[in-house]
This record gives C-alpha cells, sequence and structure tokens, in this order.
C-alpha cells in the first residue's frame, strides 16, 4: 500500500510477567488503526512534481464503521463500509455513485492497516492534537505517520522503495463533532449505475 493517496494518482502518496503487561506491550506495538470516535479531519496533501498543495477531508462515523474520503478537487467522493464489505465511488458532477467490493486500498494514506510494520516515535502536536511519530514499511514504501490515542492520522508521510515517487498529507483542522449518518450514504438524488458506464470517466 503507498502512503499518498492511490485514487488521487500519486502512487507512492494504512500487529507491527503478567496478562496486564503483555496486554500493554502488544498495545505499544503499532497506533490504532481507525479511529474510535466520530471525527472530521481536513487535510493538506503533496505528492512530488504534483504542483502545489491539494486539499482532502476524511469523515469517520464510529457507531458505523463508515470513512467517508472527500476529494474536492475530482468533484467526487468515497465511502468504505467494512461492515457491508463495500466502497461506494459518488460521482458529484454527473450525480451517479457505483457500489464495488471493499477496496481499502483507494484510501491509501489515509487509513493504517495490519499488513505495515510500524516502529513507535516520539510524541508531537499537529493541528492543536497530541500524536505520537510512527515509522511505517510496507513492501514497497517507506513513511512516517503521526496519530493520536484515540486513532485520528494526522500525519503521513512516505517515500516509494523503488524509484523516486514521494508525497504525503498533514492535518490542518480536526473536528470531533458528530457525524450526520447522511454523509456516508450517496445523495437520494443521485443513480446507481454499473461499473462498465462509467469505465475510462476521467476525474474532474
Amino acid at each position: 500500500m503507498s502512503f499518498t493517496p492511490t485514487v488521487i494518482g500519486a502512487g507512492c502518496l494504512a500487529a507491527l510477567v503478567g496478562a496486564g503487561a503483555a496486554a500493554a506491550q502488544q498495545q505499544q506495538q503499532h497506533p490504532p488503526y481507525l479511529p474510535t470516535r466520530d471525527v472530521a479531519v481536513t487535510y493538506e496533501m503533496d505528492h512530488q512534481g504534483a504542483g502545489p498543495a491539494k486539499q482532502a477531508r476524511v469523515s469517520f462515523s464510529a457507531s458505523s464503521g463508515r470513512l467517508r474520503l472527500d476529494l474536492p478537487s475530482q468533484k467526487r467522493f468515497f465511502i468504505f463500509d467494512q461492515a457491508a464489505k463495500t466502497t461506494t465511488v459518488v460521482m458529484v458532477r454527473e450525480h451517479i455513485y457505483l457500489q464495488m467490493p471493499l477496496q481499502p486500498e483507494m484510501a491509501g494514506g489515509f487509513v493504517l492497516n495490519a499488513d505495515m510494520k510500524y516502529a513507535r516515535g516520539n510524541p508531537e502536536t499537529i493541528a492543536g492534537q497530541h500524536c505520537t511519530d510512527w515509522q511505517v514499511e510496507t513492501d514497497a514504501a517507506t513513511g512516517t505517520v503521526c496519530v493520536t490515542d484515540d486513532g485520528v492520522l494526522l500525519l503521513s508521510r512516505g517515500q516509494e522503495k523503488q524509484g523516486s515517487g514521494s508525497g504525503g498529507l498533514q492535518a490542518v483542522e480536526v473536528s470531533y463533532d458528530p457525524q450526520p449518518a447522511t454523509l456516508f450514504i450517496p445523495p437520494a438524488e443521485f443513480r446507481k449505475v454499473d461499473i462498465s458506464e462509467v469505465a475510462g470517466t476521467p476525474a474532474r
């Protein structure tokens, strides 16, 4: 998995004495993979050779386990539903959406996972929130993430092992307000289509 969003073509830019002590040691091996409560995070993104930084927004519902990724520059957003094992792609300009089997790699750079190797680093503060740095490694890339104790990703920067691709994202605003359920479903007026109808449709 790359550390920057594969859905925008950045391509580089997520389980690494007494029983109580053993549990504490296990907890130190990796940060939480997902937030533990409702949250919305606005990020500034950049990747090598891609011009000025762009913004993205991630919203998470703790009750449903759904994560929404908004890419305003592409006029589309993605809903990842772990329980239903689906990814929904909503194309705002076209007023259509499609569903496919869950593809968490489409949120690469915004979500951590158990396939990554982790090494704990130092604490820091980003966007007014305290987080802990972790050195992260996958088969394809190495990088750094900073994650709060309640699982909010505030920083993700990576470098491809092969090639020169690099990039990252950093939180600029964090809100712990409850996230409305309507955020995590396509708008009612949008039409559901088959993937064959939009194959090859460029991002606009």
